[in-house]
């Protein structure tokens, strides 16, 4: 699950489709050179975050030397989103907290900045699901290639799922700006983004009994959330997720994320919660930790 992790969190713009005018126009009236810390925008960027440059001002200006005048305003636009956002969220954060937390503030707080930044709208096959864990990879800004790094992660995407990338990384980066949780706040991008924009008709409880037979043939928990989440419709993506984001917040503490798993369930409130409780408590001495899932599950809808 290490997908939901720190592209995440850790993260509006209304419907997956609807991006704003400098995103969804991707062609610079200046030609975009390839040559490191050229006129690429994303390299010169990673040139102005490097270590070396930081509080220098004729290597700053050495960075963008070369470049047109709009490249510029847009390496300008991320590095005052990044400081701005180092500054605030940083400034206590040491040694491997602090790669952390910049690397957050780059690629999550300031992800509107920087998709402006990138000179590409995906080129490849890749599914949307893939680029949170590229992201996540990416090294730290002081290294001088995370802009670089995050922008080969949206070169490997097909054009569509470049654009639930981009919808959800400008929620996430909104819902920062606006001091709401990105990971309530986006839940429909993000769910759009696991499931490359498909929907099916299974109900959210049905998510548990597809991961545990997934699981079972082979798959692994990433592959099989891939496998498995199209197949919900649309109402029971947002559910699941929502249960998952709750898991994934509590250290996989299931009681702590009873709202959520109800909500999944679409439990018919028939019986009581003492009867509940004896029932999921059957279904954890039958099916074991690895296999509890579905039936819990089905045992608060049928109660």
């Amino acid at each position: 699950m290490k997908a939901l992790g720190l592209a995440l969190v850790a993260a509006v713009f209304g419907s997956v489709g609807c991006l704003p005018d400098r995103l969804s126009d991707r062609a610079l009236d200046e030609t975009i050179a390839e040559a490191s810390y050229g006129a690429n925008c994303p390299a010169q960027l990673d040139c102005r975050l490097a270590t070396a440059c930081h509080g220098d001002a004729s290597c700053e200006a050495a960075c963008t030397s070369d470049s047109a005048a709009a490249v510029v305003e847009r390496v300008e636009n991320s590095m005052g989103c990044y400081q701005a956002c180092a500054a605030s969220l940083c400034a206590t954060a040491k040694g491997a907290a602090l790669a952390q937390c910049q690397r957050r503030c780059l690629t999550t707080r300031c992800a509107s900045e920087n998709l402006a930044c990138s000179a590409t709208k995906g080129e490849g096959a890749g599914a949307c699901f893939d680029i949170l864990g590229c992201i996540d990879a990416c090294p730290d800004p002081s290294s001088g290639q995370a802009s670089q790094c995050a922008d080969g992660c949206l070169r490997t995407l097909s054009a569509g799922d470049y654009d639930l990338a981009a919808a959800f990384s400008i929620c996430q980066s909104g819902a920062f700006a606006a001091g709401k949780n990105p990971g309530e706040t986006c839940i429909n991008e993000l769910a759009a983004c696991y499931a490359g924009g498909n929907t099916g008709a299974l109900a959210c409880r049905d998510a548990f009994a597809c991961q545990e037979s997934c699981v079972a043939g082979g798959g692994n928990g990433d592959t099989c959330l891939a496998t498995c989440f199209p197949t919900l419709n649309a109402a029971a993506q947002g559910e699941y997720l929502a249960y998952l984001l709750c898991l994934g917040d509590n250290g996989d503490d299931i009681a702590a994320c009873k709202a959520p798993l109800v909500d999944c369930a679409n439990a018919s409130g028939k019986g009581s919660c003492k009867t509940m409780f004896d029932a999921v408590q059957v279904c954890i001495k039958k099916k074991g930790a690895n296999g509890t899932g579905s039936c819990i599950v089905e045992t608060i809808h049928d109660g």
